[in-house]
């Protein structure tokens, strides 16, 4: 051993030692201690371990945010701590000056005319949207928001990781010009045949519908699957994009929401699996029986063309809403599609279904043969809606609407081995931003920014501002994340502020009109009123418990008849 180490250089070693299973690689000190020194000490190995971990956005957040404390930053000890804690993904932590500064930079833009919570709604308020992850970005793509035209474009939000900034990209001249759109998928690709630009890769966007609940085309489903729809930036900043619409040929749907994709191969090739497809579509007889649907769809990116791949083995049901991962693992270097959650329903546009359980499927995307996660051991909360992103050898869920709504509890973030497909809890040493009542989060935690959300509010649901982002802690620094607990709950306060939601701090009026005309009026906190309404039957027992919160006047209310409105503030 010793004389074959004399002669390989050290770059022939780090590649020999990037093949190793991980295990193997943390144990090279039992063979020899040349071979110990020189693998355990190089800075390229680890941090390249720690890339492919965390892909290279996580990696250039948890390396700024661990080098403000750490004294060996920049040192292999750094990045092996870093892939052990990324290898483990059980210790975590808000990241609550991030966030801070990544909103101060909505209220230091000059070139931004609204004032800071118009900002915020133009950039963090949204839902049904997507994220992804490319260099130093974390990009927001679609989404239903508070307010949206007729005729409004894609919304594209970027979180600027290494400059600390929000903002919107401007489009370049000969950009496409594609509508807006929700419950879309996306993934990023790499796409050979589109033009230069910042990044090698580009993100790609399949589906979706109209997402403007003002609009009589509310729920109308976006061609995007025959016809790709491709964006590029072309600053490294992330501040101009340009879209690309590419048509494709093959088997696949016109039409199609409610799905999850993800690239794979390198991103040479896209899965789709779930999903709603219109009864008109010529593809819609493939998941009629949604109990029977052994297949998916897979895009060869350079070649432009679908087909309908065959799966074997225990396949899932046909799902909405559901989430999906593709990762290529560290043991074995096959590529694997992991999927769960949900539901088994069809859905129109703007609805739901019936929630499934949350056990894992994994499908080999070499063989397309299904494997099912264990029956036994810990389930999170079924849910729908939810954010998913993969961290390593796992996978992080974080919020959703279902069996856990309450921002709170083991549940409502959950991480699966990708391997074993079981599920666990992470660790946080201190607490996120509060989120308003009756509230979920519904962003995916890309590089653990995690925006947008939606709550229910009297008058129907609305969609949140929220920003929240989390990190790994560093084992080298104790009480990593703890400091920041007041920092959070301040930032709580802070943004139930800004967005002027109707959180704990928002009023209802309620009127309630006697026989002689008089009205009445309670006041009551938003989340009082809603507890009411839930423990309510029907219209009339909540009138009862309203009248009940009334001092009684010199005539009595006891024989009057009411109305009820109300005022939300």
């Amino acid at each position: 051993m010793r004389c074959l180490l004399e002669v390989l250089h050290d770059d022939a070693l780090v590649r020999i030692c990037r093949f190793l299973p991980a295990k193997a690689l943390l144990d090279t000190g039992c063979s020899c201690r040349e071979l110990q020194e020189r693998s355990q000490q190089s800075v390229d190995l680890w941090r390249g371990l720690c890339h492919f971990l965390l892909g290279e956005t996580s990696l250039l957040l948890h390396d700024r945010c661990w080098s403000t404390v750490a004294a060996d930053c920049g040192t292999p000890d750094f990045y092996r701590r870093l892939f052990k804690a990324a290898w483990s993904c059980e210790q975590f932590c808000y990241d609550h000056s991030v966030r801070e500064s990544l909103l101060q930079s909505l209220r230091d833009n000059p070139r931004c005319s609204q004032d800071y919570s118009d900002a915020k709604q133009e950039t963090v308020c949204m839902s049904g949207h997507s994220a992804e992850a490319i260099g130093p970005l974390v990009v927001q793509i679609g989404g239903m928001r508070n307010v949206m035209g007729p005729d409004d474009l894609v919304k594209v939000s970027v979180l600027n990781l290494d400059e600390r900034r929000i903002f919107e990209p401007a489009l370049s001249e000969d950009s496409a010009r594609p509508l807006q759109r929700m419950r879309h998928s996306t993934c990023v690709v790499r796409a050979p045949f589109l033009p230069q630009s910042a990044f090698r890769e580009a993100i790609l966007v399949l589906g979706g519908h109209d997402g403007n609940m003002r609009s009589p085309s509310a729920g109308t489903p976006r061609p995007a699957v025959k016809t790709l729809l491709m964006m590029q930036f072309l600053e490294v900043d992330g501040s101009k994009a340009r879209w690309h619409e590419v048509p494709a040929t093959g088997e696949a749907p016109e039409f199609i929401y409610n799905h999850a994709c993800a690239s794979f191969a390198d991103g040479a090739r896209v899965c789709i699996f779930g999903g709603d497809i219109p009864q008109e579509d010529v593809e819609y007889f493939r998941i009629r029986d949604r109990t029977a649907c052994a297949f998916v769809y897979i895009l060869d990116v350079q070649a432009r063309h679908w087909e309908v791949v065959r799966t074997s083995g225990p396949c899932p049901s046909w799902r909405s809403f559901h989430g999906a991962v593709a990762h290529t693992s560290l043991l074995d270097g096959r590529d694997y599609f992991v999927t769960f959650g949900g539901t088994a329903e069809h859905c129109e546009p703007l609805s739901g279904g019936a929630l499934a359980d949350m056990r894992g499927y994994e499908l080999d995307l070499g063989s397309f043969q299904w494997r099912q996660g264990p029956t036994d051991g810990e389930l999170p909360g079924a849910r729908l809606r939810f954010g998913v992103a993969r961290w390593g050898r796992h996978l992080l869920i974080h919020g959703g609407h279902g069996e856990t709504t309450s921002g709170t509890g083991s549940s409502y973030i959950a991480r699966l081995n990708l391997t074993s497909l079981r599920w666990g809890s992470p660790n946080f040493s201190n607490a996120a931003p509060p989120l308003p009542s009756l509230s979920f989060e519904t962003g995916a935690p890309q590089a653990g920014c995690v925006i947008g959300g939606a709550q229910q509010t009297f008058h129907g649901p609305r969609i949140l501002s929220r920003l929240v982002v989390f990190r790994l802690c560093d084992p080298g620094t104790p009480g990593d994340g703890a400091a920041e607990v007041d920092a959070g709950q301040n930032a709580g306060a802070a943004e139930s502020e800004d967005e002027g939601e109707a959180g704990a701090g928002t009023v209802v009026r309620i009127r309630i009109a006697g026989r002689d005309g008089t009205p009445q009026t309670l006041q009551l906190p938003t989340p009082v009123f809603m507890a009411l309404q839930q423990a309510a039957t029907d219209h009339q027992e909540l009138l009862q418990l309203l009248r009940q919160m009334i001092r009684p006047t010199a005539a009595g209310d006891a024989g009057t008849t009411a109305s009820l409105t109300s005022d939300e503030d």
